[in-house]
């Protein structure tokens, strides 16, 4: 905004300047802006559950001081209703109950409404069945999951078993007091299937099952493996590689040869500073790029059986084949 001095047909004098100058200096102006509200803010002291037996719904957790915190429930294209209504207290703390008119599926609706505040408003599904077992999971087992340490958390009904079943891994749990804390399996990385049965007497079994692509941080992976890796020494590694077959193996070594055969990458390695040659070979289903002569750590799962060069592996100059080395499935590599 700019304000300026006008006068017609002449100059303004120095007294008008001044006295305009001075009303200037005594003005206070205000701008009245169309600043957007804050957000009331809504949290919960454990998840929104998702599943429930029984009509009773309580819920705890933290809003803006006072605000009005209501919970109403709609069916489809319904109108919403109102089915629970409570006031934060002057901290924000709030203790909401609510009652379900009946059972099936619903959408639920939280809303955290205070003067001087945007409302806020959380939907959910909600699914209320007396005959059935519900879960509730603390952390969705779906889409990509990049825990070091992937984990089946979550609520159920009191006295409920859990038998999980991941891959060739099988867990059983009793959910003692409802809630339940399950690790999984680490790898392997890629699509996972994971299926939990959930057993109480009087009460029919339910199978629920999950899906999610399982990855890795570089970091996270590299400190399993090595917690999980088998010392081998090169001479039995060599001689009866059998006996170890699906042991992990640490392997720090220069490439002395890449080539890519029958859609697998095969990567030679020599141990650096060993008096007698110690070589293995890497092998993976996707395309390694990698330079003779550069040096890697790599993490690979012993399969019994050896890798055996083929023309691309002849040594230059005399036409000979390199002797068979043990074949390691690689899992990682890594620049030390």
């Amino acid at each position: 905004m700019t304000l300026q001095l006008q006068v017609e047909g002449r100059q303004p004098s120095a007294k008008e300047i001044k006295a305009f100058d001075d009303w200037l200096a005594q003005t206070k102006y205000e701008p009245a802006l169309d600043m957007p509200e804050l957000p009331a803010g809504l949290a919960f002291d454990s998840p929104v559950p998702g599943e429930t037996t029984t009509a009773k719904l309580k819920l705890k957790g933290a809003t803006a001081p006072n605000a009005i915190v209501t919970a109403s429930l709609q069916q489809g294209s319904e109108a919403p209703f109102k089915i629970g209504e409570a006031q934060a207290k002057p901290s924000g703390a709030f203790n909401l109950s609510a009652t379900l008119p009946s059972e099936g599926a619903w959408n639920l609706i939280i809303e955290s409404a205070v003067e001087g505040y945007a409302t806020t408003s959380l939907e959910a599904p909600l699914s209320y069945n007396s005959g059935r077992i519900p879960i509730n999971l603390t952390t969705p087992l779906e889409g990509e999951v990049w825990d070091a340490q992937p984990r089946l958390t979550g609520s159920t009904l009191p006295g409920v078993k859990l038998t999980v079943t991941d891959g060739a891994n099988t867990y059983d749990k009793r959910a003692a007091e409802g809630a339940f804390n399950i690790k999984l399996s680490p790898e392997p990385e890629g699509e996972r299937v994971v299926k939990v049965t959930l057993s109480l007497k009087g009460m029919p079994d339910r199978t629920v099952t999950y899906r999610f692509e399982r990855r890795w941080n570089t970091g996270d992976l590299t400190q399993y493996l090595n917690g999980i890796v088998k010392n081998v020494s090169y001479a039995n590694l060599a001689t009866a590689a059998d006996k170890y077959i699906g042991s992990m193996i640490r392997f720090e070594g220069e490439v002395t040869g890449s080539v890519f055969e029958e859609g697998r990458t095969f990567i030679r390695m020599a141990a650096i500073g060993k008096k007698s040659p110690e070589e293995v070979c890497f092998a993976s289903d996707e395309e390694q790029l990698v330079q003779v002569g550069s040096t890697w750590i790599c993490y690979g799962k012993v399969t019994g059986v050896e890798y055996v060069p083929g023309k691309a592996d002849a040594v230059e100059g005399d036409g000979t084949t390199p002797a068979p080395i043990p074949l390691l499935d690689l899992v990682l590599r890594v620049q030390p």
